[in-house]
């Protein structure tokens, strides 16, 4: 099967990540002076770079694909027992590279575990020299100040317009094809930012031939649009269930990030005042758990509770 476009086109190198100028500067600093610190966090709204980055780094360090682990905070089972097992591993020698590591994606999600951010305090502070952790975290306010302290913390942002532009240009190219400007421009708008959400669109756009179904295709990848169709919509008091499960079924993005956008609407229009202030503050309170969880069950679950309160 034909490999998806941002898999295939992740950059392979430093010098290929668009963006993040000016932590690609910081990482390429200490790796040419040797002095590549031993615990990093990396922290960003999804998609990034926090993964390709991550996977650089291994390269650049000398990590052998059997020494580089990566560990799923927000699915893994156990977390305290999963930090202490690497705590029994990681003094072993590599397998067959210079190093070994171990990638933690979504670290806050440890948070809901107990002490599991605690337990990672002592990996952290007695690191031997041929082991790397890099954290990455899309919510850095819910990593502890002591492990924010014993990590060098390089801040990912969203993507500008104008670079995602560059991006899905350049791919246009290398796969010969052809996009008109302004579906280019609506998918750079619906990816708010993320090289990923760009690829993932323009990979479906490609596989569509009718101008209609490019357009279509583009507009119901844009999840901002959608969580904030669900926000008003959930705001009216008025509005049937059945209005609302339609939008939900047309999403594909990760409800956590679904939830945030939801949540921020939310938010503008409890500041803002006025009669649906009320109906808003009941939304807040609604969606302030995370989804890492109960995913897709747990957005339609907060959707439906806001409903039904009439």
């Amino acid at each position: 099967m034909t490999q998806e476009l941002y898999k295939r086109y992740r950059p392979k190198d430093l010098s290929g990540v668009l963006g993040q100028d000016e932590a690609v500067r910081t990482l390429e600093g200490k790796l040419k002076a040797g002095k590549m610190p031993h615990s990093l966090m990396l922290s960003g709204p999804s998609g990034t770079g926090k993964t390709t980055l991550a996977r650089i780094l291994r390269k650049r360090l000398g990590c052998s694909k059997s020494d580089y682990n990566e560990v799923n905070c927000a699915v893994v089972d156990g977390a305290i027992e999963t930090v202490r097992n690497v705590k029994q591993r990681m003094g072993s020698a590599p397998i067959d590279g210079k190093c070994r590591i171990w990638f933690w994606e979504e670290i806050q999600s440890l948070s809901r575990a107990g002490f599991a951010q605690q337990a990672m305090l002592g990996i952290l502070e007695d690191t031997p020299s041929h082991v790397y952790f890099i954290l990455a975290t899309t919510d850095p306010t819910k990593v502890i100040k002591a492990i924010h302290t014993r990590c060098l913390h390089l801040k990912l942002s969203l993507l500008k317009p104008e670079t995602l532009k560059e991006l899905v240009a350049d791919i246009l190219l290398k796969e010969k094809a052809e996009l008109p400007t302004d579906l280019i421009d609506l998918l750079v708008e619906s990816a708010d930012g993320s090289a990923r959400q760009a690829l993932v669109t323009l990979d479906k756009v490609l596989s569509l031939e009718d101008a209609s179904k490019r357009r279509e295709a583009i507009v119901n990848s844009d999840s901002r649009k959608q969580a904030h169709f669900i926000a008003k919509l959930l705001l009216e008091p008025r509005t049937k269930w059945g209005e609302v499960a339609k939008v939900l079924k047309e999403i594909e993005d990760e409800p956590e990030t679904v939830r945030r956008q939801i949540l921020g609407y939310a938010r503008a229009v409890l500041l803002n005042g006025g009669p649906m202030a009320g109906r808003a503050y009941e939304l807040i309170v609604s969606f302030e758990g995370h989804f890492y969880d109960s995913g897709a069950a747990g957005l339609v679950r907060a959707c439906y509770e806001v409903n039904r309160q009439k």
